[in-house]
């Protein structure tokens, strides 16, 4: 028989193994990006939205094997949501720290080779020159400076967070059926 006061395991376990995988996730994205030519070529918008799909269902198998190993079966769509969420702020947050160097120290020329790629776009489309100079001085601004960097990246994976943690909790979530609870409070007659 179980004492009344075990404790129940903590999610900050899940929360840490989903911030290291989805971290690796991005640096290996962020290298995969640079080195297939992709900064040059200013393209990358399906791979962005399968990267983030792929951080989905990493979050679903991942909270689905913690709760069946770790909570006996059971989650509640609170520990699902938070769980998912906050593995996102940690580790684009992290993420964003580590593009930051990436970006800064060790390629300098990435951020100018997205710019001459934006900038031959927008020419192709026929926007004008003050247009064009203007968007890449904020581009170039977005980023080399950490700090707005590090807030835009806490805010946009707040929101992924957020919509992958309503998804989540919501095909992970799953209650102890009450009747028995109820019978293992009261013990059963001898």
């Amino acid at each position: 028989m179980e004492t009344a006061n075990a404790q129940k395991p903590s999610v900050f376990a899940l929360v840490k193994k989903m911030s290291i995988i989805f971290f690796v996730l991005n640096f290996v994205y962020l290298l995969a990006e640079y080195y297939s030519g992709q900064f040059e070529k200013g393209e990358g918008v399906a791979e962005s939205y399968l990267f983030i799909i792929t951080l989905g269902i990493i979050s679903i198998v991942l909270v689905k094997k913690y709760r069946d190993k770790e909570l006996e079966g059971y989650i509640t769509f609170g520990q699902a949501f938070n769980s998912t969420l906050l593995s996102f702020l940690i580790s684009g947050i992290s993420g964003s720290i580590v593009n930051f160097i990436f970006y800064r120290l060790l390629h300098p020329d990435a951020v100018e080779k997205m710019l001459k790629a934006s900038e031959v776009k927008m020419i192709a489309k026929g926007i004008n020159e003050a247009t064009i100079a203007s968007s890449l001085k904020l581009s170039r601004f977005l980023y080399t400076n950490m700090a707005f960097n590090i807030f835009m990246v806490a805010m946009m994976c707040a929101l992924f967070g957020a919509v992958t943690g309503l998804i989540v909790g919501a095909i992970c979530r799953k209650k102890p059926d009450r009747r028995f609870s109820l019978l293992e409070q009261i013990g059963t007659p001898e």
